[in-house]
C-alpha cells in the first residue's frame, strides 16, 4: 500500500490537471481579520464557485496574496495539499520575514519532556513543533537546587509559566524581539501555586526569591537569572 511520499508524489505528477481557473497576486486587505470576505468579494476571480488564497494557511503577518479560483473543492484542496509549505517551513518563514536567526530543521521536535516537565509547559508555541534547546536542562537544574536549598528531601517543585515560542507569538507576549525563548535557550519558572509548591511559612513572593538565588547558585556564568516579579527569566547568554 504506498505511503504519504508515495501518495504525494503521485499528486504532484497529476496537478496540471487542477490548475486554478485563475490567479492573480492582491494587496493585503485593508483589515487582515476578515481577509477571507475581502478577498471573495473584490479581489477573487468572478465567477468563482471554490477560492483559496494559499497564503491565508501560513501564519506570516501582511502576507495575503496568491488567491485562487477552482471549479470545486476537491481539485482546491488537492491543490492547497501539494502547494502549502509543512509546519516547520511555516515556522522558519516568520524568523526569516522578521529577520532573526532560524533554528535548523533537525532542531524542531513535537515531543520532548522531562522527569518533572512536560511538552505542555515546554512549548509556549502556536504549533505542536517547538525546539526544546536547552530549557529542561535548566530547568531541572534549578529545581533539584530549589528543592535542596529548603531541607534536601521535600519534593516542592517548580513549575514553567513560559518556555518555548515561535516569533509571532513571542511578540505577542513580549516587547524583547531577540528574546532567546525563540530559539530554547531561556525558560521562566516560578512556585507552584498551592503552598505545597514553597517551604512551610513561606509566601509566594519568599518562594519567588528562594528560585532566584537556587538558580543563581545552580548555573554557572554561562547563564542569566533575573527575577521579573511574577517569573524568574532563566537564559542561556555565554
Amino acid at each position: 500500500m504506498p505511503g504519504l511520499a508515495e501518495a504525494r508524489a503521485l499528486a504532484v505528477a497529476v496537478a496540471p490537471l487542477f490548475e486554478p481557473q485563475g490567479a492573480a497576486s492582491f494587496e493585503k486587505p485593508s483589515n487582515p481579520l476578515f481577509q477571507a470576505r475581502e478577498y471573495r468579494s473584490t479581489n477573487c476571480c468572478v465567477p468563482c464557485p471554490v477560492w483559496a488564497c494559499l497564503e491565508c494557511y501560513v501564519p506570516i503577518w501582511g502576507s495575503y496574496y496568491d488567491c485562487y479560483c477552482f471549479p470545486n473543492f476537491f481539485d482546491m484542496w488537492v491543490w492547497v495539499w501539494i502547494n502549502a509549505p509543512d509546519t516547520i517551513d511555516r515556522i522558519i518563514a516568520e524568523y526569516d520575514g522578521l529577520e532573526r536567526a532560524a533554528p535548523s530543521r533537525s532542531e524542531f521536535v513535537t515531543e520532548h519532556s522531562s522527569d518533572h516537565f512536560s511538552k505542555g509547559e515546554l512549548n509556549d508555541g502556536h504549533y505542536d513543533h517547538f525546539v526544546p534547546g536547552k530549557m529542561t536542562e535548566m530547568a531541572e537544574a534549578v529545581r533539584e537546587a530549589y528543592n535542596n536549598a529548603i531541607d534536601g528531601d521535600t519534593d516542592y517543585g517548580i513549575r514553567i509559566t513560559s518556555g518555548y515560542r515561535n516569533p509571532r507569538r513571542n511578540d505577542e507576549v513580549s516587547r524583547t524581539k531577540e528574546s532567546k525563548h525563540q530559539w530554547g535557550e531561556a525558560v521562566d519558572l516560578a512556585p507552584l501555586w498551592n503552598a505545597s509548591g514553597r517551604a512551610p511559612g513561606k509566601s509566594y513572593k519568599d518562594a519567588m526569591t528562594d528560585i532566584y538565588e537556587a538558580a543563581d547558585a545552580a548555573l554557572g556564568a554561562d547563564y542569566d537569572v533575573v527575577n521579573e516579579g511574577n517569573h524568574i527569566h532563566v537564559e542561556y547568554d555565554p
